[in-house]
């Protein structure tokens, strides 16, 4: 995900499918309708708590276009069974990996009406909204027919739900809450006689030391997929109080910022296992559970694995810690996806209630436990219990305290490009680190002005 988004998916289901989830009906009589608005009979929001599915759609069959990759995919098939047994309709689950934008720019251009429901990376979302994409939510999230019983909009935390708003329209509801963090393995330090590191300088100096007898030091993303390159340098400014541009989405970087990132992200790299170019996340997260790395830099949803009996040979020996630059406070990136509806949806009453009921607290804690994500709501962060289940969770929080959001202006993906071509080059050693960093912020002056 950048975004799915996560290394939002395993190399097991790196390939598209489609998966049709054609459950039948249940309840009521088909209307025999395709549009969501002919068919809904939604109840009354007080006959519907939350947590639940609102509405009933006999006959509404919704398409809804997503990342691949399991544990958010499983838990996605879930709901769409549970949404379908309550409300009557039938979900039909386009399930695409590195081809799902073009897919969905494709069915957009084409004004097909494909998709009821598309996932949407932040840096795709300004080109979206601009481009006409995608439908604003407002009239549905003010309608009390539509929402559970006494929701309000306040349910959500503030700089989550903003950032589905463009020019004063709610365009999303996001989800897949997550930040880059650091992992370290506590029984290899306690080993060392290592504390816990808070700072650049201390990441830096503990791979030193640990990197040794066919052990990394520390393992990092480093392939130009989805973003995982750029979520480390966009930690790494936010880290100093830096940003790519100011309110308005122009250039406003500072250029000796980007130049101490770089540094410090090849510096890292010397200490990483071989072959990091073609690290995306998730081998990162694999290099870790696998015991190859003392440490690991990456999005936290990587971390849910290296707690994974099945996947980790590592498990109950990680500790998480927010990163922070020298003299700084902690600090992150909010990382998340949009759930959107697009302008020329079909069954528009239909896929709100869907977004609905995967953005819940009911469903967003599945996501958690199984995926290391948290939702939109308020309350997910307040919960003592939740954290207990997913230890870095509290290092999450903590770090999106101090945090910029995902890029989500229009020229993103041009930028995202540049950035990550040049931080490959300075990793292959085909630049500097000081003319990658100079190439970064001469393409971003001209990206966005």
């Amino acid at each position: 995900m950048s975004a799915v988004p996560l290394g939002r998916t395993t190399r097991a289901v790196m390939a598209s499918v489609v998966l049709c989830l054609s459950i039948a009906a249940c309840g009521g009589s088909d209307s025999g309708s395709s549009s969501s608005t002919a068919s809904s009979t939604a109840k009354p929001a007080s006959a519907v708590p939350a947590g639940q599915p609102v509405g009933k759609f006999p006959g509404v069959t919704i398409t809804v276009s997503r990342w691949a990759g399991d544990p958010w995919e499983g838990v996605v098939r879930q709901a769409a069974k549970d949404w379908s047994a309550a409300t009557g309709g039938k979900v039909n689950i386009d399930v695409s990996a590195p081809d799902l934008r073009q897919k969905q720019v494709l069915g957009f251009t084409q004004k097909s009406g494909q998709y009821d429901v598309v996932y949407v990376l932040p840096n795709w979302f300004g080109e979206y909204v601009k481009s006409g994409f995608l439908r604003p939510i407002d009239d549905l999230l003010k309608d009390p027919a539509k929402n559970t019983e006494g929701f309000t909009t306040n349910e959500y935390r503030s700089d989550l739900f903003k950032l589905g708003n463009v020019d004063g329209k709610q365009y999303s509801i996001p989800d897949f809450v997550s930040t880059v963090a650091l992992g370290y393995r506590k029984d290899l330090f306690a080993k060392a006689g290592l504390d816990a590191p808070k700072t650049w300088d201390d990441v830096l100096a503990d791979a030193k030391a640990l990197n040794k007898d066919g052990m990394a030091g520390i393992t990092i993303p480093g392939k130009k997929s989805f973003g995982s390159i750029t979520d480390l340098m966009s930690t790494f400014l936010i880290n100093q109080g830096a940003w790519w541009y100011g309110a308005d989405g122009k250039d406003t970087l500072d250029p000796n910022a980007v130049k101490k990132a770089m540094e410090f992200y090849v510096a890292l790299s010397k200490y990483a296992p071989k072959g990091i170019l073609n690290f995306h996340y998730d081998e990162a997260g694999t290099a870790a559970a696998n015991g190859k790395a003392a440490m690991i830099i990456a999005n936290t949803p990587s971390f849910a694995w290296l707690d994974d009996p099945k996947r980790s040979r590592t498990v109950g020996k990680w500790a998480f810690a927010p990163l922070a630059a020298p003299g700084q406070a902690a600090s992150g990136q909010l990382m998340y996806w949009h759930w959107a509806i697009p302008a020329d949806a079909k069954n528009p009453e239909a896929a709100y209630s869907f977004i609905q009921y995967l953005t819940s607290v009911r469903t967003q804690t599945e996501f958690a436990v199984k995926g290391g994500t948290l939702g939109p709501e308020q309350s997910m962060f307040d919960d003592s219990s939740l954290s207990k289940q997913v230890p870095f969770l509290t290092t999450l929080a903590t770090a999106i305290q101090r945090n910029k959001p995902q890029p989500d202006v229009a020229p993103w993906p041009q930028a995202q490009e540049i950035i990550e071509n040049s931080v490959q080059a300075a990793l292959s050693g085909k630049q500097s680190p000081d003319a990658a960093a100079q190439s970064i912020s001469d393409g971003l002056k001209k990206v966005l002005g």
